[in-house]
């Protein structure tokens, strides 16, 4: 150390620090630094290294850190640039690489622009994107970048993410600087367009406007109009909740529903209900949905039971804790998540469950026999197909399905085919045709 200090305090040394801070302050490339000064890739007599390397292990006026030449450190350099940023982004937090490139020291767009990404920020565009701590606001720094509405997928491209679209959407609802002006569209709030809540919603402000007007309600043809055009909802979404739930519409006329919902359903005409140990029951063969925590639809014919109040949610006790009932949207019925059900019980996809409501008292899923369908035929299939083990013979067999349709075991065959059909179940009155007809 003591031999080398005067070398690098006075003489061509020293020459080569002024250099390399007239070339690279406050950050510049290692590689720019040695094509002006080739002998800082020189090592000196008796050292195994390169000059570049003593000067940065001796000079405490920079460093030189992956690549980069940075005046003191790293750390400050990037803290410099996020300052001289700073009065160049607008409300996204978003500025034109080319005037950042004016007032860099970096002459060049390509380094620039590493430099730019080893600092954190994202360069998408020709733009710098200094809001990058969350996925909301880089949607919000690409809408900015855009200038128009996007869609989500049109911005999980955009950006590129290691989280699932599916993450990434959920996420677009935690920012207030972004707002869902469509099905499928995102705006920045403070352009002040208008929001998408829902068709439900929307059709409920549109009815109450023309109603205040003093009109009877709103115009069918005009609302669907109106909607697809500046929500791009479809004209069918529209039609089927104007005449649902809080809505009627007759007489091409859209009004609040006077009468409540009523869930006409019965398990006996819906497909999928069957007796199982004592009750109605839906059997529901699982799928990566079920499996990744997504809500589960059960048809109507089971919930009409529980004398649910439409799109008023129901909590039943489980042994998982409470479980979420609903009766609403366009007349559909759901329960919330069963994943915490099925992981215990090591239920895969393509297999069987029995979801059990327990006349509301209680909510449990259990596993459904599971055999191979293929190699049954006949009322064994059909017993399979229910959900249970086929009998001894074809008399017992027969009695399990009607037992399951919720008919006496020695119901007329007419009856049974009659249900499968009011259930519209193709595949069972295929079956039942071919070998009673």
């Amino acid at each position: 150390t003591a031999r080398l200090r005067p070398m690098i305090i006075a003489g061509p040394v020293a020459d080569l620090r002024a250099g390399v801070r007239a070339h690279a302050y406050p950050v510049g490339t290692l590689e720019q630094i040695t094509a002006v000064f080739p002998e800082l890739a020189s090592a000196l007599p008796g050292w195994d290294a390169p000059l570049w390397r003593i000067l940065d292990a001796f000079d405490d006026d920079f460093r030189i850190e992956d690549g980069w030449v940075c005046f003191p450190d790293l750390p400050t350099a990037a803290q410099r640039t996020g300052n001289l940023l700073a009065p160049m982004i607008n409300d996204e937090g978003v500025a034109e690489l080319s005037d950042v490139l004016d007032q860099s020291s970096l002459d060049d767009a390509a380094t620039l622009t590493q430099w730019l990404t080893t600092c954190g920020y994202l360069v998408l565009d020709d733009h710098v994107l200094t809001g990058v701590g969350s996925h909301p606001a880089r949607a919000a720094s690409l809408l900015s970048i855009a200038g128009r509405p996007m869609s989500v997928s049109e911005m999980y491209a955009g950006i590129g993410s290691s989280k699932s679209e599916r993450s990434f959407r959920n996420g677009l609802y935690n920012s207030d600087d972004l707002m869902r002006v469509g099905v499928e569209q995102w705006a920045l709030t403070r352009w002040g367009l208008p929001e998408y809540t829902g068709i439900a919603d929307l059709i409920g402000q549109r009815v109450d406007a023309a109603e205040a007007d003093g009109a009877e309600g709103v115009v069918l043809s005009d609302l669907v109009d109106e909607l697809t055009r500046e929500f791009g909802v479809s004209a069918n979404s529209v039609t089927a909740y104007a005449a649902t739930g809080d809505f009627t519409s007759t007489g091409g006329v859209v009004r609040r529903r006077t009468e409540p919902m009523v869930n006409n359903a019965t398990p006996e005409e819906s497909n999928g209900i069957y007796i199982h140990d004592g009750r109605w029951c839906n059997l529901v063969t699982v799928t990566k949905d079920h499996l990744r925590g997504s809500g589960t639809y059960i048809p109507n014919g089971l919930t009409a039971m529980l004398d649910l109040e439409w799109n008023e949610p129901r909590m039943i006790p489980s042994d998982h804790g409470e479980q979420r009932i609903i009766w609403g949207n366009l007349g559909t019925s759901s329960v919330g998540s069963i994943r915490r059900f099925l992981e215990p019980l090591q239920i895969t996809e393509g297999d069987r469950i029995w979801i059990d409501l327990h006349d509301g008292e209680h909510f449990s899923v259990t596993p459904a026999h599971s055999s191979d369908a293929a190699e049954l035929d006949g009322l064994d299939w059909l017993v399979d197909h229910v959900g249970e083990t086929p009998g001894e013979d074809d008399a017992a067999s027969y009695g399990i399905v009607a037992e399951a349709l919720g008919l006496a075991p020695d119901a007329p065959r007419r009856k049974v085919l009659a249900r499968f059909r009011h259930r519209s179940d193709a595949e069972a009155v295929e079956v039942l045709e071919r070998i009673w007809m």
